[in-house]
């Protein structure tokens, strides 16, 4: 059974990624949830906020863990004092939204190079092309529940690629990446287009994270039937 509150169970984020979470230990106050879990790193944990930043500020500033990362709306680190800050030590930052769709997108032209990659043939042309044009991913290759894909010139060049995850809850995209030079012809909203009709006919949700800034990709994405259903500010030792 689970031990977040019922009325946090239908908030997007929560629904997929509350089946995943390894040992959840879950603190509330009205109108916020903070929620801490396991990670691969020994002895440290991820915590996730949603809801009332000032709540949510008081949640996080009672954490005694040796936190992997502390992910909250922007708002709530805001609120948080300056003594908080000091004692969390989360200097490295990244503001991104996770954005979702529930609709296909329409096709695309260049779809006919969309194709899912043979990692155990093909790992370094995706490492090679994930160095060139998304070097600061947190998409790993060696990650095991992914599903790779790339779209190919017609001499079979590997131009753009995306991993898919998940399959199960819905499928999460992450490290969608285009080579430089090949970028605004198209080919990532087709790749993404091919994929995110993939997963919603598996699983019905897909679902994305992208920073910021990347507001070429934002509306991209909006074009294609995302919206913003979080926006985060991740902070890491």
């Amino acid at each position: 059974m689970s031990t977040v509150p019922a009325e946090w169970l239908a908030h997007p984020l929560v629904r997929v990624s509350e089946p995943t979470w390894r040992q959840p230990v879950v603190a509330t106050a009205p109108g916020a949830l903070l929620v801490t879990t396991v990670t691969d790193a020994p002895g440290r944990r991820a915590a996730l906020g949603l809801g009332d930043a000032v709540e949510l500020a008081g949640l996080a500033g009672a954490l005694d863990d040796d936190l992997a990362v502390l992910t909250l709306p922007p708002e709530a680190w805001e609120a948080m004092t300056p003594e908080t800050l000091s004692r969390l030590a989360l200097p490295q930052r990244a503001r991104w939204e996770w954005m979702v769709t529930h609709e296909a997108p329409p096709e695309h032209p260049g779809e006919s190079g969309v194709r899912q990659v043979d990692l155990e043939r093909e790992r370094e042309d995706l490492a090679a092309l994930q160095r060139r044009a998304l070097p600061n991913t947190y998409t790993s290759l060696d990650r095991p529940d992914m599903r790779w894909f790339g779209w190919y010139d017609p001499d079979g060049g590997l131009r753009a690629m995306a991993g898919a995850g998940d399959w199960v809850h819905e499928v999460h995209l992450g490290s969608v990446a285009t080579d430089e030079q090949w970028r605004g012809r198209g080919i990532g909203a087709a790749l993404t287009a091919t994929i995110t009709r993939r997963g919603l006919a598996a699983t019905g949700q897909v679902s994305l994270g992208v920073y910021t800034d990347n507001t070429r990709a934002i509306a991209l994405y909006r074009r294609l039937g995302f919206a913003v259903a979080y926006s985060a500010d991740s902070r890491r030792p």
